[in-house]
């Protein structure tokens, strides 16, 4: 190697030291660490910021203003009268996967949420006597009950932390009201006007045509509860303030027992009571047994056969399906109609009741028309055609 090419070499190596020296060098501690979870700096995401801005208020039927962060993901419907409470809240979406436990319900045909709830089998069924301890044990966000419950029940649970969200359910005014719960509850409002669109025009369809007519042009009605247990028989009528009175009423007939002393419950009556009253129509209810099988029985009896009603073919069983439809269940809407038809069935000469249960069900439940056939056409029971 000549001279000339070792001068360059040793050049170029002294020029990489001097230029290395003088390169700058960040200190150990402004070194910037890894991003992590815990502290990555980015900026939320829009539904991040609308869910931690906009917690959820429910108000419930005894005035109680409850607030969620999140839509509550673990619900319990508990205590008596879950009937009525269930099927409401299966009538918004979202109860099928966040519902964990509910009442065991059945008029003798099975649970109507096996039907409609594709997780049914996951969810734990609690019985009517159920206490708070199994309930707190289910781990709830929230659990759901009659407000008649609120004193006793209810309060063993919120004492022990865990909110209580009541409900009642039994008037088509507190109805109306109590969707709107619901619709807080699941964060689905729209869904809750939907609901109350559909029972408010129902409704309104039947009593703007009955409120108009006089007295001449009501029937007077009976309407009785049969039941049957230990082998004995009884036939009661309902309180004036209960749902079933207000049907008779709205659907343009005259409850014969409006003068008689009621207690507060179903007030047990006799043949002769039956038979002094007179009525124009008789209307049977039936809840754990066949209502046909009933009033084809009555319709046998010697005694009932004297009867007015009975002779002119105005004796009718009260329909349903797994449910009775004359109970303060979303069923109601259904009884009013059906009602209506038969206490005045000119003026409501047009309307197909099995059309308006196919209606019914899709509305609340989604159940279309082949589903509508094989589940709820085949256990139809009461005078529908």
């Amino acid at each position: 190697m000549n001279r000339t090419r070792i001068v360059w070499i040793e050049l170029i190596v002294g020029l990489s030291v001097i230029l290395s020296a003088c390169a700058p060098t960040a200190p150990a501690d402004t070194l910037s660490p890894a991003p992590t979870q815990a502290t990555a700096t980015s900026e939320p995401s829009p539904t991040e910021t609308v869910m931690k801005a906009a917690p959820i208020e429910v108000e419930d039927a005894l005035g109680q203003k409850l607030i969620f962060q999140n839509p509550p993901q673990r619900i319990v419907q508990a205590g008596r009268a879950g009937l009525m409470i269930v099927d409401a809240i299966y009538a918004f979406p979202e109860a099928q996967q966040n519902m964990v436990a509910l009442s065991e319900i059945t008029q003798g045909l099975g649970n109507f949420g096996e039907v409609i709830d594709p997780f049914f089998a996951q969810k734990t069924l609690v019985s009517r006597d159920t206490g708070a301890e199994p309930i707190l044990a289910m781990n709830p966000d929230v659990v759901i009950m009659k407000s008649m419950l609120a004193k006793d029940f209810g309060k063993q649970i919120q004492d022990l932390g865990v909110p209580v969200i009541y409900l009642d359910l039994e008037t088509p005014e507190q109805f109306q009201r109590d969707l709107t719960t619901l619709g807080q509850l699941f964060n689905n409002p729209q869904r809750a006007e939907e609901l109350k669109q559909y029972y408010q025009q129902k409704s309104e369809w039947v009593t703007s045509q009955t409120e108009t007519l006089s007295e001449e042009q009501k029937p007077r009605v009976l309407l009785l509860y049969y039941s049957s247990q230990d082998g004995q028989t009884a036939l009661s009528v309902p309180p004036l303030t209960w749902l079933q009175t207000t049907l008779v009423e709205n659907a343009g007939g005259i409850p014969v027992w409006q003068d008689l002393e009621l207690g507060g419950g179903w007030t047990k009556v006799n043949f002769e009571q039956i038979a002094a009253w007179d009525a124009d129509q008789i209307y049977i209810i039936a809840y754990n047994d066949n209502v046909a099988e009933v009033t084809a029985g009555l319709e046998e009896d010697t005694q009932w056969q004297a009867l007015r009603a009975v002779q002119q073919g105005q004796l009718f069983g009260f329909p349903g399906d797994y449910y009775s439809w004359d109970q303060p269940d979303t069923r109601w809407i259904l009884g009013q109609m059906w009602l209506a038809s038969k206490t005045q069935p000119e003026v409501f000469a047009d309307l197909d009741i099995k059309e308006e249960a196919a209606m019914f069900f899709q509305t609340l439940y989604g159940m279309d028309e082949s589903a509508f056939a094989e589940k709820i056409i085949p256990i139809l029971s009461g005078d529908v055609d």
